[in-house]
């Protein structure tokens, strides 16, 4: 039977079964009884009614104590039993004077009661109509959790099993338990999302697009009748429903519910729920009965419990912002809690007389920590605030803690998500160490293991000495569940909308960051410790390596990974912004517009959140969303000044620049921290470790298990060609190491511009043409696109016969994210379309007897994505295959990946370092091809970091290595601030350490061909011992010579006489920009067709620079410039203090980079009073003659 159709079965038996009740059993309650049971805490009322429990063989809720996960004999069950005590409700509004409210409540939630915790015994038994359950112990623990039982990392999913229906009392409807004791049965996902999804309207057909709506009264006419909320605990309130301002923005959705209860339920909070709220806050000014708390009965020894599931219909989700001894302050996780119109409700507070329902106690302000959630059940004004009216003034959202109008009379807490001993370490150690202060105030940051935000610790609770801080620790944290500042789900608006709703939520739509919360920091274990700090050791040489070793070498990776990934979210901005596009910079290949961003009057925008090649997302006026990267940022006095470009020319409106001003919605596009992490390094399985294993013996060979340099290579040497190329005797010794017997991986050291890549090209195209048959399946990949787009360019310019059958492995997704340079028709999802194609037209036909698998799978395929058309199908066997089977139900046999590489067969595979890995853990078929890998390519390894390489080793544990790169230029990505130990176990610099120590076979390229003569010779001297050679004979400089300057040398120094101004961490230099703009546009009249590089060494600095040049100027920092190559570079290095002892600007690594870059002239512009207090800095001005040093002002080309 369908589930769907079965839900709705058993809740029409469950229906009738109320339906079915003898009413003439119910006792009659007395007016004292009444009252009583509307001021008992629903804990307190199960103490009273234990008699009935025993003689019904029920029993109260059990406390097993911290971590203790209790279950029901059918499994993981979320839900609570039905209450036993509604029969009152009736009498007690008919002696209030109210209406009884019929219906089936708005989230179709049944309301229940259960004993308080303290008391011995578990669970409940509910008498069913049909079946007699059995009694469950775990019943009722699992609707919410016990202090101490938060420590779980893991919190179990809430489902309800098939035997578990609840019986509810004859006389109340669902509505009416929500309002007498606001306690909801937590139901199974698909019913809840079906029940959420009966509040939706269906769309109402028209000539246009498409709509939606949303009926903020569950599908009932408008209410003109007031309506009752008996508020457990507070009161009965009277109110007359409202219309929710943003119910015109509502439409449908199709989302999958998170697995974690805590965001399943935030996830669940509807607009109805919302709206409830807000006109119950409203109400609750005057209501019908009001609770003396002295009544209540409540109990501080009481246990703390928390909750999984909403209450009430009224109730909605708070989060903690800050907490004082005196209160805690909390702001609504759902914009549309406030939603432009209720300022009073962006804070409240919850004090001490705040009461805590579901624990029977008051709450304890000081226990709570910043991200715990609250289910807020009923606010009161502050008693400052009483008799007035509700405040309208946005001064309430701007300083909590002196404008702030209600309390909370009646909340419960939802259970924590607290991780229990993590490694971490101290950033702000570190930083000490450093000369610079990470944070500021009371709080010490740390990184913690398998969390992904940087977490605070209150320095005052410091238990152990402050010294231990300088090394790894472990530590308890709670970590938030959600952060505040979302809409909800059902939120579907359309383009100018979006823009009504962004300026509606501007004032309190803050750019939250609610971070986790260390609870206790420990000495760290002296074996953990001694691991974490050698990352070097780990192996014995000699001694075999284990399958617990690598185990524990990929949790320390994973280690690493997650913590630069909690580094870096710091930048990421979560909010949407209305903008305006200023100018349009288009042609064939690029299209870029300039707008200007205005900061919301809460937060101003902040330039260190929009740096350059941050990824966005356009919403036009009638347009889909348009992906883009931000290539320039400033602040303006508005807010910020963006230049993004557009990923695809093509999705830019065609008449944008007709429309200027023309507005639009830009937001950040963001992945998931947690689907970063699993795409980077994915679930680190251990494979085995046979003699056969060569990446795994090369993981433990360069974690300790060689020690001395590795032997010299025994290889055959002697020249051969490719097409019209032949490959000097340095680059054909790569061809020869493929075919050299006894080795597991080996390294590829080259210089800048030695042509690496054509030696590695060359080989594989050797390897192919001579050992057709038996070449093997290869793999070349990279830690970037562009090195991998190098390699493709390579192959095409130098496999003129097309030897090398290759694809590029990269989703259709992630390709429409690709700048279209990075394109080619070996992607797969270009490739497998023509591959296929090609087979389906070679084979098919009227009269062919082919009735392959092969052929019927790839029919199938092409034409189910619209890719062939059925009606040109000659086969009438294939046009039955295609029209007389579906699809999904029975899809072909052989998959798309599986058709592709029995047809095409190719020779190499292709992609980053990231896709490569997920492709073949995730791929079916490839997954199986992991063993047949013999070779993998790994080029730009001066990037590779312990992160590229274990999961690497770990994928094709069978393949040989070879690692090819400069030791000498960048390494990998480091935040500024990201802690220089847990660095090393993340990324190293491995390659640097294989290099230097030679531990593995390694091969050198010196030939320089990139470069002139006398710039090989600079950075040759500077920082490769004058081991590299140029190509290029001594010349006259033609760039210098078109513009009338001195030519006997390739390097111009230009005095900017200039400061600089410190922006963040960064820093830019107005004079300095003007000339090198100044510089570049004299220079390209000359030479139009030569590229020409800006690279400044400050972001800020490329930022101004990118804004006032044409967009086929390349600028950009000299980090992320590694790997590309210019006929032009300016270098530009903004600096005016001096440059002694500034390891930014004296970084070998960096400054390598920068000098390396240019094939004919290269222009520094710097304070040469400044430069020459550095000694590396004073060496590269000395080596530049006198006449090809300039001052500003000295000709007309360097005035300004």
């Amino acid at each position: 039977m369908d589930g769907s159709v079965k839900e709705v079965e058993m809740e029409k038996e469950e229906a009738e079964s109320v339906e079915e009740m003898d009413v003439g059993e119910r006792k009659e309650v007395s007016a004292e009884e009444q009252i009583r049971i509307l001021e008992t805490p629903w804990a307190e009322m199960m103490e009273d009614e234990e008699g009935e429990f025993e003689e019904q063989e029920l029993s109260a809720p059990c406390t097993e104590g911290p971590g203790v996960k209790t279950s029901s004999p059918q499994g993981s069950v979320g839900l609570s039993p039905c209450s036993l005590v509604g029969n009152s409700f009736e009498t007690i509004l008919k002696s209030e004077g109210l209406k009884r409210v019929s219906g089936s409540g708005s989230e179709g939630e049944v309301d229940v009661a259960v004993k308080k915790s303290k008391r011995k015994g578990a669970g409940a038994e509910v008498e069913a109509k049909a079946e007699d359950s059995s009694s469950d112990p775990g019943l009722l623990s699992q609707h919410y959790s016990v202090a101490g039982a938060e420590i779980d990392d893991e919190i179990p999913d809430c489902e309800v099993g098939e035997g578990e229906m609840i019986e509810l009392p004859g006389d109340l409807t669902r509505q009416q338990e929500d309002d007498l004791l606001g306690l909801g049965v937590v139901e199974d996902v698909e019913v809840r999302v079906k029940e959420m999804d009966t509040e939706m309207v269906e769309p109402e057909e028209s000539g246009g697009g498409s709509s939606r709506s949303l009926s903020v009264t569950d599908g009932r006419a408008p209410a003109v009748v007031n309506e009752t909320k008996v508020i457990q605990g507070f009161g009965v309130v009277e109110y007359t429903p409202q219309a929710h301002p943003f119910a015109k923005y509502q439409g449908t959705f199709n989302e999958e519910l998170p697995a974690c209860p805590i965001e399943r339920m935030e996830r669940r909070e509807s607009l109805i729920r919302i709206q409830a709220f807000r006109d119950v806050t409203r109400a609750s000014l005057i209501t019908k009965v009001r609770v003396d708390p002295s009544s209540l009965k409540l109990d501080q020894t009481a246990d703390t419990l928390y909750a999984f599931d909403f209450t009430s219909s009224h109730s909605v989700l708070y989060t903690v912002i800050k907490v004082r001894n005196t209160g805690a302050y909390l702001t609504p996780v759902k914009l549309e809690v406030v939603a432009g119109t209720r300022p009073d409700l962006h804070t409240v507070v919850l004090t001490t007389k705040s009461i805590d329902i579901l624990s029977g106690k008051y709450f304890t302000p000081s226990s709570l920590y910043k991200g715990d959630l609250v289910i807020v059940e009923a606010l009161v004004p502050r008693q400052e605030f009483e008799g007035k009216p509700i405040p309208t003034s946005w001064e309430y959202i701007k300083n909590p803690e002196e404008h702030t109008y209600w309390e909370v009379k009646v909340g419960q807490l939802v259970r924590r998500i607290v991780k229990k001993s993590k490694w971490a370490l101290a950033i702000d150690e570190e930083e000490k160490k450093r000369g610079r202060t990470f944070s500021k105030g009371d709080d010490i940051s740390f990184l913690v293991q398998d969390v992904l935000e940087v977490a605070l610790f209150p320095k005052k609770h410091l238990k152990v000495k402050r010294e231990t801080l300088s090394d790894f620790v472990v530590v308890d944290v709670v970590v938030p569940a959600v952060q505040p500042g979302r809409f909800c789900r059902s939120y579907n608006p359309s383009y100018s909308e979006e823009c009504e709703v962004l300026i509606t939520v501007q004032q309190h739509n803050n750019i939250w960051r609610l971070q986790p919360t260390v609870l206790s920091v420990y000495a760290m274990g002296d074996e953990d410790r001694a691991m974490l700090n050698d990352s070097k050791s780990w192996f014995q040489k000699g001694v075999k390596p284990t399958a617990e070793q690598f185990t524990k070498l990929a949790e320390i990776t994973r280690f690493g990974v997650v913590t630069a990934t909690a580094m870096s979210s710091y930048k990421y901005d979560p909010r949407a912004y209305k903008a305006e596009v200023l100018q349009v910079e288009k042609s064939v290949r690029f299209c870029i517009l300039a707008m200007e961003l205005e900061s919301p009057a809460s937060e101003k925008v902040s330039p260190g959140r929009w740096l350059k090649g941050t990824s966005v997302v356009l919403g036009f006026r009638n347009h889909i969303d348009v992906p883009a990267t931000v290539v320039s940022s400033s602040a303006s006095e508005l807010g910020l000044a963006l230049r993004v470009k557009l990923i695809r020319v093509g999705d830019a409106p065609s008449n944008i620049s007709t429309e200027l001003p023309l507005q639009v919605i830009i937001r950040q596009r963001r992945q998931n921290p947690q689907d970063n992490v699993r795409r980077a390094i994915g679930n680190l399985e251990t494979p085995p470790c046979a003699q056969d294993s060569h990446a795994m013996h090369l993981l433990a060979q360069v974690h300790g298990g060689q020690t001395e340099p590795a032997a010299p290579l025994e290889m055959e040497n002697f020249p051969f060609t490719i097409g019209s190329f032949t490959p000097t005797q340095e680059q054909s010794r790569v061809y020869h190491l493929i075919r050299a017997p006894e080795w597991r991986g080996a390294i590829l050291e080259c210089g800048p511009g030695v042509g690496k890549t054509t030696a590695v090209v060359t080989a594989i195209i050797r390897n192919v043409e001579v050992f057709t048959a038996g070449a093997g399946l290869s793999v070349g990949t990279g830690a970037t696109n562009a090195s991998v787009s190098q390699l493709v360019r390579s192959l095409r310019s130098r496999d003129i016969k097309g030897s090398v059958r290759y694809v590029r492995l990269v989703t259709a997704a992630n390709l429409m994210k690709l700048d279209s340079v990075h394109h080619s028709k070996n992607d797969f999802p270009h490739l497998w379309v023509s591959v296929l194609r090609e087979y389906l037209v070679k084979h098919d036909s009227a009269n062919s007897a082919d009735k392959t698998d092969m052929l019927e799978c790839a029919c199938r395929h092409l034409c189910a994505r619209g890719e062939y058309a059925p009606r040109n199908l000659k086969s009438t066997w294939l046009y039955e295959q295609v029209t007389q089977r579906n699809y999904k139900t029975d899809p072909p046999k052989l998959s798309i990946m599986e058709l592709l590489f029995n047809i095409y067969d190719p020779h190499l595979v292709i992609g980053t370092s990231d896709s490569i890995r997920s492709f073949f853990t995730t791929n079916e078929y490839l997954s199986s091809l992991r063993e047949t890998v013999e070779m993998v390519w790994i080029d730009e390894c001066s990037q590779l970091g312990r992160a590229q390489l274990v999961p690497l080793c770990f994928t094709f544990h069978r393949a040989k290595m070879v690692m090819v790169g400069d030791a000498k230029q960048l390494p990998p990505f480091r935040e500024q601030q990201y802690p220089s130990r847990l660095n090393s176990l993340k990324n190293g610099p491995l390659f640097a350490q294989l290099v230097a120590e030679k531990l593995i076979p390694t091969l050198t390229l010196t030939r320089v061909y990139r470069c002139p003569t006398q710039l090989v010779e600079l950075f040759s001297n500077l920082f490769y011992g004058n081991t590299l050679v140029a190509h290029k004979k001594p010349q006259k400089c033609q760039p210098f010579q078109s513009l009338g300057l001195p030519d006997d040398h390739p390097v111009l120094i230009l005095d900017t006489c200039s400061g600089d101004v410190v922006e963040g961490t960064s820093r830019s230099n107005d004079q300095e920009a003007e000339l090198a703009v100044r510089w570049v546009k004299a220079f390209r009249e000359k030479n139009p067709k030569k590229s020409v590089g800006i690279l400044a060494f400050y972001a800020a600095q490329a930022a101004k620079v990118a804004q006032k040049v044409s967009p086929e100027i390349t600028v950009a920092t000299i980090d992320g410039s590694q790997g590309n190559e210019f006929d032009m570079v300016v270098l530009l290095t903004s600096l005016a203090p001096q440059f002694r002892n500034n390891k930014f600007i004296e970084d070998p690594f960096r400054l390598c980079v920068a000098l390396s870059r240019a094939k004919e002239a290269l222009v520094i512009m710097c304070n040469k009073k400044s430069a020459v207090t550095s000694t590396v800095w004073s060496k590269i001005v000395d080596s530049v003659p006198e006449n090809h040093r300039f001052q500003r002002g000295d000709t007309p080309l360097f005035t300004i």
